[in-house]
């Protein structure tokens, strides 16, 4: 039923640098109906903000690179895949949250309002899989956050932040690969530190 979705999507290309339908993955989900797939070619791009069922897709060569906080709240489901991401706040999704072959994290301290490199919560269905997530550095984050949802990690690297210490106080502790709250988690062939 998926396959057969995606061959009647409309398919929408992003290049920050070139002849594409649009410039910006903001511009490209402001167009995009739900169901339909976005192209994005390497590149840096800004947060974006997705409150559609859309399915973002990276070059396969070089993944594009996504700065400062990007938030997912409200779409039935959506596919991300291929891209490079400073930080992903997923939030409200009843249906599948696929997350394959991203790297999420590794984002200066602090960035947006929230800590760690994947936050999930309230989300029915997510899905993590060849992904590299980390919380960062010099910052007590943790790499993957669960609250109040279901999910499945598998042949992942979660490493969740160093922890730090300064002159104005005794550090933070180091943050956790992946921390769960009132959620449910099956994890296969994944490396975790924290």
């Amino acid at each position: 039923a998926s396959i057969a979705m995606l061959l009647f999507a409309s398919v929408h290309s992003v290049d920050d640098n070139g002849p594409a339908d649009y410039p910006s993955i903001v511009a490209a989900i402001a167009a995009a109906q739900p169901g339909d797939v976005i192209l994005v070619e390497p590149g840096t791009y800004t947060a974006f903000t997705l409150t559609k069922r859309l399915t973002i897709l990276g070059s396969p060569d070089q993944r594009p690179k996504v700065t400062g906080e990007s938030m997912v709240t409200g779409p039935e489901s959506l596919t991300l895949a291929g891209i490079s991401l400073d930080r992903l706040l997923i939030d409200n999704v009843p249906g599948p949250a696929v997350i394959d072959d991203c790297e999420i994290g590794n984002a200066p301290f602090p960035v947006g309002y929230f800590l760690g490199g994947l936050q999930c919560q309230d989300c029915d269905e997510v899905l993590i899989s060849r992904c590299e997530i980390s919380g960062g550095s010099e910052s007590s984050a943790d790499a993957v956050g669960l609250a109040f949802s279901r999910a499945h990690v598998v042949d992942s690297v979660l490493g969740g932040a160093n922890g730090v210490t300064n002159f104005w106080s005794e550090g933070y502790k180091g943050g956790d690969g992946l921390r769960c709250d009132a959620s449910f988690v099956v994890v296969s062939g994944c490396s975790m530190t924290g």
